[in-house]
Order: structure tokens, then C-alpha cells, then sequence
């Protein structure tokens, strides 16, 4: 009989409490078990989506066990994984996937890091066969990889291409840094991704050995959370996994990265960087939650660290501060043996000293003279806020959630009491804290030693490179004499000090068949409601106007198109962004305007208890945005930062003359630069948003989620109908002349140090306006054009990491709608992928795609359909996208028919009219070695 330790939670539970133990309980309702050959199981019962289940395997391996001649392997072996098991060999396993609606990516996926490995698997339970399939492949991944020497010798070429598509600035500066910042450890040199001299070199053999030898049961654990009958899955991981032996066994080693008492720094100057940054780093001990006292101080901790941020984020909103912005966290960041406090602070050039002096002298601010009353109590509202809405929905938690909090209790023991146990107990804590507690709690995240600072600077004239000697001095001498104490100021006035009178609601229509109320308000304005139970705690919302930035004349269209940004950072109603932000602590009441190409708005989320607070926020960002030269010219400044070095990067050149090309240079298509945006006219964008947020009557609102109609009628009464007409004219949207070029294009960008490419197709081909069923016959026979170069140019040619095929509308414009396929690869491939690619859209033009092809697509939609219709956010998008287009809203429940509808004759239609040969561009990105 297979002997196994298996514990029920509750009884564990109501035995610490009986003997007056304070650790931390696990979950009641999770079952946990130990096989004899060592591996540990956790399986959670789990309603959301309904018929899904969340399964993972978690291996306790990673790069950080590879020897001196592996590096790379433990990434490679996860590759392998789905490249070939005993049951499933090379490719079967993800097209057995795919064949029953899965998709690789979404629901199959995996990563490696430097302490793990986790494969990560969504299944269908209302299938027995489908789901027992599941946990067979979890099977087959921990002990069955076939790993064929054919299969390796292919994947090393993927591999190596996904390396290729990381390397950049950022990658170079990671060498450089990471074996100063892990010096002494063997993190130092093991990143993940691994050599790529090793992985072409090393005999395949040495690969199979490593798996062999690690990936063993006692280093693994499997995670199922679904909506599933937990006894059956018990046997049938007893059944798969109990029957493998632990033999040879190695347990892996904890790794320790060795404190250091002198500080240290690296200033590294790469030529793509975008900006002058820095991040200092203080190593600390693992804090593990064992104990409730130990849970307390984690929540001091995000308690300190929220504080901490809110006062940069104050600080950078002041035109004479020494940062752009800077932001703090202490998190076990990067492997398993030590945690960090982190300060990331980013700095206008040449101002790099004085903007780590900033943030140091900030911690030194807090260390003298500790957080304000007002600082603490804002806090504990934003996080028991938090709290909040997280207990409220703690029955429509999704599974992948769970999952990842059960991969970290197995990798890490991460504690898993469960939502009410820590809301209960968070709230407990919350009402007793003081303040001196807080600040007692500093110096355990902000140690006298094992101070590490990473610089990193953009390489080119004018900037200058500041020595180590300096940048410590900037950090270290603090002059604690000079430091006042912070002065901390919230506003004691309402949000909305006077209010027009209430308007009424003109008609009120109630949709049954989607169960949707829509009203017409006494100013014109639209309101549709969709109130669901999906989540007792979110409402979210969206609201759109015909226009956005066509309106305006074309020497005003940067103006527009960072209006809303100007008008964000000024503040409303006489109060400043972070006024309101200090106001507004502790409530979900998030509305964030936006002025696009077509149409203008506002997006947002509210829970049913902040709803009120979110209608006065609303009113106040039509009625009265604030005029603030002083937000401006800190927001101009802070957009210079970030833009006046984008254009040296690779990427971004090819993006933009990607956009330059198949836009035939539209104006709209100018990149931001540090020029641009010293023309912006502050009087001019303040102008044209209040131009365009003027008529209600423009307006139609959608909001979805746990509202209670009948007082919500209320305040759309007093905040929605009250907001005046000040501009009698309806806004259209103007065609603002975007047209793909007439003729083909290939042509060639040449930037960037690194020897790889990117490659963008796109072909034209105007879509019928509002034709929803066309589009989604384009968006599925992309998704077949997609799995097929997938298999030919990554799986056959080993030549991409990826290939994405997809649609794009510039709707309403009739006069814009682009296809197209997009890849990354080695420079001297380019030439034959292109060639490949025409050949497969040829191949799919002349002969009927496989009707297996098509159901595999028809399947995923459907699955994704089932789990989509219970979210808000779909029913958001689905619902806005409807009105946009003037089709019915009934349209998203009819939707299942259409995709029902779609065959391979529809398929190949849609190749040949939407895949021209007569009307597309190639354009590649090459090195620049290659000019």
C-alpha cells in the first residue's frame, strides 16, 4: 500500500489554537500531502472560472544548480518539456493542447529563474478525460522528457533567439552589474537565460544529465486549484506521480550571498540607455513568516514602504526636486537566500548625485524624525482598504491567484492562512499600531551595511560620468542637522464645494435579454449599467465622445494628445493631484481622463462602498480642471526625461518607422522629443480639453460590476445630469487622413549594437465598418496563419523565439485596416523567413485550410468565451466596442453563433482578401554592423 502523509489543515489549525500557539495557520480548506518518494501536493477547491482548474508543477531547481559547464540548461530543459515527452512526443503535446481549446501562452506556459522552475497548466474539468490528461502531463514533464537529441539541437536555436531578443542596453548593464551586486555568491554568474557557447557546444548528454539528476519528486510539488472534486484529484496524482521512485536523490543547496560591509558601486554608460537612474540596494536577512508577530511585521513593512513613496511621490511633483521620481520596496527580489530593500530613483542627466542625495536624505528625514500621524493613518486606510475589497471577494478569487500563492508556499513557505484569517487579523493589528512602532521598524530595512548602488547613464556628449567616490558621498554623508521635519498638510474641504443643480433621467430602457439598463440624462448625456455578481467589490467603467484629437486643427494635435496629462497632474476643483490623492485614501475611486485619435473620455474603477466618491471625482474632471503652470512645466520636464534618449534606442526607431511608413508619414506619427515638447502650449492643451469635456451631451458612460440601480439612479441625477451643456455642437469624428502607402514597401533600419533583427509585414485592406463578424473571421484565420508559422518557423527552422500574426483597425476611419506578422530572428535570417512566410500565405490562399485547423480555433475562442463572460472587464470592452460601432449590445451574447459559423472556406476568403500581395511593407531592424 503507497504510504502517505496527509494532513486536513482544520484539525491542525484547531489544535494551535487549543494549545495557545501564535503561528500562522494554513488554509482550512486546503488539502496538502506528502508521497512516500518525497513529493508534496496541494490541492484547493476553487469556483473561479467555473469548469477550469489552475494545475502547476513547481521544481525547486533552477540556474542557480547548474554546474560551471550547464549554464543555461535549466532553462533549456524547461524548453524541452514541451518539446517531447514519452506519451507526447516532440510537437504532440501542444497540439494535443490546442486540440481542445488550450492555448500556448495564455494556458501553457512555464519559467525559470534562478532558485525554480515552474510549468504552468490551465485544463478544463468538465471534461474527466481532458482534465485526468492534465495531471498526466504534469507527470510527463517531471519524469518523462524524452529529450531527443533532434529536439535539443533544434530548441538551442529557439533558445538562442530568445536570448537574442533580450539583448539591448538593459541586458549589457545587467552583466556588468549583477557580479557586483552578487559578488562572492554564485548568483553572480548565473542568469537564467545561461551562455549561449555552453547551450551550442555542450554535448547533449551533459543537458540529460541534468535533468536526471534534479528533477527528482522530493525537489518537486504539484499545485491543483479548480473547480474540481479534490478526492479524485488526490488519487489521481497518488496514481501518477506515487509510482515513481526517489532514487539517487540530490536536495538542492541554499546558496548564500555574503553580506559586506563597505559599500559598493557600479556606473555603468551604455549608448542605448534611456535614462540616468540608480538603484540602491541593502541586503537583509530572510524574513520568514512563521508566527503572527511575523505577519504583523510584514505588515509594518508595507505600512513603511507605502509612506516612504508617498513621500517621493511628493517630492517629485515639485519643480525644484532632485528626482524625477523614485520609488522603494524591500521583497525577496531576485533569489531565495536573501531579501532587499530597493530604491529605484531616476534623474534628469548630470543630476544623478543630487537625486540619490534626495531619497537618501528622505530615509534620513524619516530615521530623525519618523512618519506624521496623518502619514500613518492615510496608510492604513489605503492597505485595510485593500484588505477590504480583497475579503469582500474572497469567494471570486480566481485560481491562477491561488496557484501562485501555493508555488510560493512550496518554494519559499510563503504563509497560506487564507483571506479572512489575514483580513481579520490585518484589521486587528491596524486599530492597535502606533506610530513610534513604525519607525522603530527603519533601520532593519535600512542596514548600515550591504549597500550596493547601481548606476546606470545614457553614453553620449554632455553627460557627465560622476565617480564612485562622489556617488557614495551623495548617498552616505547626510548632514542630519540641516534636516527639518516633514510637514504634512491634507486638505479639510469637500472635493466638490458647489455643485449645479441635480439634472433628472429623460428615459430609462431595461434589455432583458442581456439584462442592461440604459438611460438618457436631462443634459443628453448616455449612461448604460450591466450590474453583475462576478465581484461583490468592482465597478468598472468607461465613457467615450465622438472626436478625440481629430477635432483639432493638425498643428494642434500634440497639444491634444497631451492635454489630458497636463490637466491630470494640474489637479481639479482648486486641489492639487496629490491633495486629492491624500483626500482620497483608503477609497477605489479611480478616474483617469484620455483623448485619443477617435474619441475622448474617461476610463476608471470604483467599488459599491466608493461609488459616490467616484461620481463627485467625475463632475469635477468636466466642471472644473485646474490651470496650473507649475504641474505643467514638472510634467513637460519629466516627459523630456524619458524621451530625449528613446530615439537612440533600436527598438524604437524600427517601431517608429514602422509607423512612419505604413502611416505614409502622418503627422500624428512625429516621435516625442525633448524639441517636441518644449512647444507644447499649456494654454492651448488646457484650452482644448475643456473644449472637448464641455457637452455631456457627447458622452455616453458604461459601467459594469456590483451597482445597485436604484441609488446609482440618484447620483446620476445630482452629478451626471447637473454638469452643464457649454458648447451646443455634437463632435464627430473628422478623418484625420491616416492612408497605407499604394504601392509595397521593403525597406531596412539599421540601429543598434546587437546582432539581431526585427522584422514587421503588414499588408492593407479596409474592413467593413461595424462589421463584427468579418473581423472576427480576420482575427481567427490570423490565428491559424499564426500556429502554422509557429510550427515552421520556430519549431521546424528553430529561427524565432516568437511570431505573433494579428488585425488592426484605426476605426471609425474607414480607410485604415492592417493585417500583419511580426517576428524576431537572427540578421542573416531574415531574407528566408520573409520568403517562408509569403509561401505559407500562399499555400493558405490556394488550398482549404485542415478542417482540424479550424476546430482548434473555434475551441479556444469558446473557452475563452465561457471564462470571459463572467469578468467585468470583457463585458466592459464587449459593451463599449458595440455602442462605438453602432451595433445592438446584444451582440455579446451572440457572438457564440458566429464562432460557431467559421469553416475553412471563411478562412480562405479571408487570406486572399485581407493578405494582398500587391499592397503590404517589409520592414526589418538590422545592426548596425550591417550599414
Amino acid at each position: 500500500m503507497l504510504r502517505m502523509y496527509k494532513f486536513f489543515v482544520i484539525v491542525l489549525f484547531s489544535a494551535l489554537i487549543g494549545s495557545g500557539s501564535h503561528i500562522i495557520p494554513k488554509r482550512a480548506d486546503l488539502i496538502e500531502g506528502k508521497l512516500s518518494n518525497g513529493l508534496t501536493y496541494y490541492i484547493l477547491k476553487n469556483t473561479k472560472p467555473e469548469h477550469r482548474a489552475e494545475l502547476r508543477l513547481a521544481v525547486n531547481v533552477g540556474s542557480i544548480d547548474e554546474d560551471d559547464d550547464q549554464q543555461g540548461f535549466a532553462h533549456l530543459i524547461e524548453h524541452m518539456c514541451f518539446n517531447g515527452t514519452e506519451k507526447y512526443p516532440k510537437s504532440s503535446l501542444v497540439e494535443y493542447l490546442e486540440s481542445i481549446g488550450m492555448a500556448f501562452g495564455p494556458d501553457l506556459n512555464a519559467y525559470t529563474s534562478f532558485d525554480e522552475t515552474v510549468y504552468m497548466l490551465q485544463i478544463p474539468t468538465d471534461d474527466m478525460i481532458k482534465f485526468r490528461s492534465g495531471i498526466e502531463i504534469l507527470s510527463e514533464w517531471a519524469f518523462f522528457a524524452s529529450l531527443d537529441d533532434e529536439e535539443i539541437d533544434k530548441e538551442k536555436g529557439v533558445v538562442v533567439e530568445e536570448w537574442r531578443l533580450r539583448r539591448g542596453a538593459r541586458a549589457r548593464i545587467l552583466d556588468e552589474q549583477f557580479p557586483i551586486l552578487f559578488k562572492g555568491s554564485k548568483y553572480s554568474n548565473r542568469l537564467p537565460i545561461g551562455k549561449m557557447d555552453i547551450i551550442n557546444n555542450t554535448p547533449n548528454s551533459r543537458i540529460k544529465e541534468f535533468y536526471d539528476k534534479w528533477y527528482k519528486p522530493s525537489n518537486m510539488s504539484i499545485i491543483a486549484v479548480g473547480d474540481f472534486d479534490v478526492s479524485n484529484v488526490e488519487n489521481m496524482i497518488i496514481e501518477f506521480f506515487g509510482g515513481v521512485k526517489n532514487e539517487d536523490s540530490v536536495e538542492p543547496s541554499i546558496y548564500n550571498v555574503p553580506d559586506h560591509k563597505n559599500p559598493r558601486v557600479i556606473v555603468s554608460t551604455d549608448t542605448e540607455a534611456r535614462y540616468t537612474s540608480a538603484t540602491i540596494s541593502f541586503k537583509t536577512d530572510i524574513m520568514k513568516q512563521v508566527n503572527i508577530d511575523d505577519y504583523y511585521e510584514d505588515l509594518k513593512e508595507k505600512l513603511l514602504f507605502d509612506m516612504l513613496n508617498k513621500r517621493f511621490e511628493e517630492i517629485s511633483k515639485n519643480n525644484d526636486s532632485p528626482f524625477i521620481n523614485a520609488y522603494s520596496y524591500h521583497a525577496n527580489t531576485y533569489v531565495e537566500s536573501k531579501e532587499m530593500t530597493i530604491i529605484r530613483v531616476v534623474t534628469e542627466e548630470n543630476k544623478l548625485n543630487n537625486g540619490i542625495a534626495g531619497v537618501m536624505n528622505e530615509v534620513a528625514r524619516v530615521e530623525k524624525y519618523g512618519f506624521s500621524d496623518m502619514e500613518l493613518e492615510r496608510s492604513i486606510l489605503r492597505n485595510s482598504s485593500e484588505k477590504k475589497v480583497t475579503f469582500n471577494d474572497r469567494n471570486n478569487i480566481e485560481s491562477r491567484f491561488l496557484a501562485r500563492e501555493l508555488v510560493s508556499h512550496f518554494l519559499i513557505d510563503e504563509p497560506v492562512p487564507g483571506i479572512e484569517w489575514e483580513y481579520n487579523n490585518a484589521i486587528k493589528f491596524y486599530s492597535n499600531l502606533k506610530k513610534e512602532s513604525i519607525d522603530k521598524a527603519l533601520p532593519v530595512y535600512f542596514p548600515g551595511s550591504s549597500m550596493v548602488i547601481q548606476v546606470t547613464i545614457p553614453e553620449k556628449d554632455n553627460v557627465d560620468i560622476p565617480d564612485d567616490a562622489s556617488i557614495l558621498a551623495s548617498a552616505l554623508n547626510i548632514d542630519y542637522s540641516i534636516i527639518d521635519n516633514y510637514v504634512d498638510t491634507t486638505p479639510t474641504r469637500d472635493l466638490i464645494e458647489d455643485i449645479y443643480p441635480s439634472g433628472n433621467i429623460v428615459t430609462e430602457t431595461y434589455n432583458e435579454y442581456i439584462d442592461l439598463y440604459e438611460f438618457v440624462l436631462s443634459n443628453g448625456m448616455r449612461v448604460t449599467i450591466k450590474n453583475t455578481d462576478f465581484k461583490n467589490d468592482e465597478i468598472l467603467f468607461s465613457a467615450y465622445a465622438k472626436g478625440g484629437s481629430s477635432l483639432v486643427n493638425p498643428d494642434e494635435y500634440y497639444n491634444s494628445s497631451i492635454a489630458a496629462d497636463i490637466i491630470e497632474e494640474s489637479g481639479y476643483a482648486g486641489l492639487s493631484s496629490i491633495e486629492i490623492g491624500k483626500m482620497l485614501s483608503g477609497k477605489v475611486a479611480q478616474v483617469k481622463p484620455f483623448i485619443n485619435y477617435d474619441t475622448h473620455g474617461f476610463k476608471g474603477k470604483t467599488t459599491p462602498d466608493d461609488i459616490e466618491d467616484t461620481f463627485q471625482l467625475i463632475y469635477s474632471k468636466f466642471c472644473h480642471p485646474n490651470y496650473d503652470i507649475e504641474s505643467f512645466t514638472n510634467l513637460i520636464n519629466k516627459y523630456s526625461v524619458f524621451v530625449q534618449n528613446r530615439n537612440s534606442t533600436p527598438d524604437f526607431i524600427w517601431g517608429n518607422h514602422v509607423d512612419r511608413i505604413n502611416y505614409s508619414n502622418h503627422y500624428a506619427k512625429d516621435p516625442w522629443t525633448s524639441e517636441l515638447l518644449s512647444t507644447i502650449n499649456h494654454m492651448n492643451a488646457y484650452s482644448i480639453y475643456s473644449d472637448l469635456f464641455s457637452s455631456p451631451k457627447n458622452f455616453h458612460f458604461v459601467f459594469v460590476g456590483n451597482i445597485d440601480i436604484e441609488s446609482v439612479k440618484l447620483l446620476l441625477e445630482k452629478y451626471l445630469a447637473s454638469i452643464p451643456n457649454k458648447n451646443k455642437t455634437r463632435t464627430r469624428y473628422k478623418d484625420m487622413g491616416f492612408r497605407f502607402p499604394t504601392n509595397s514597401k521593403e525597406e531596412k533600419v539599421i540601429a543598434g549594437r546587437e546582432d539581431k533583427s526585427k522584422t514587421k509585414i503588414t499588408f492593407y485592406q479596409p474592413t467593413i465598418k461595424g462589421d463584427f463578424e468579418e473581423k472576427y473571421h480576420i482575427m481567427a484565420t490570423c490565428d491559424i496563419l499564426e500556429v502554422r508559422l509557429r510550427k515552421k518557423l520556430r519549431e521546424e527552422m528553430s529561427s524565432t523565439y516568437y511570431v505573433s500574426v494579428g488585425s488592426f483597425n484605426m476605426q471609425p476611419s474607414s480607410n485604415y485596416s492592417t493585417t500583419y506578422i511580426s517576428f524576431n530572428s537572427s540578421p542573416d535570417n531574415v531574407g528566408g523567413m520573409v520568403d517562408v512566410v509569403f509561401s505559407e500565405i500562399e499555400n493558405l490562399k490556394n488550398k482549404l485550410v485542415e478542417d482540424d485547423e479550424v476546430l482548434n480555433i473555434v475551441k479556444k475562442y469558446q473557452n475563452s468565451r465561457e471564462t470571459n463572460l463572467k469578468k467585468n472587464g470583457y463585458w466592459l470592452s464587449r459593451l463599449i466596442g458595440c455602442y462605438k460601432n453602432s451595433v445592438s449590445p446584444n451582440d455579446v451574447l451572440d457572438r457564440d453563433e458566429r464562432i460557431k459559423g467559421f469553416n475553412p472556406t471563411i478562412a480562405k476568403k479571408v487570406m486572399k482578401k485581407y493578405f494582398p500581395k500587391n499592397r503590404n511593407t517589409v520592414i526589418s531592424l538590422y545592426p548596425e554592423e550591417m550599414r
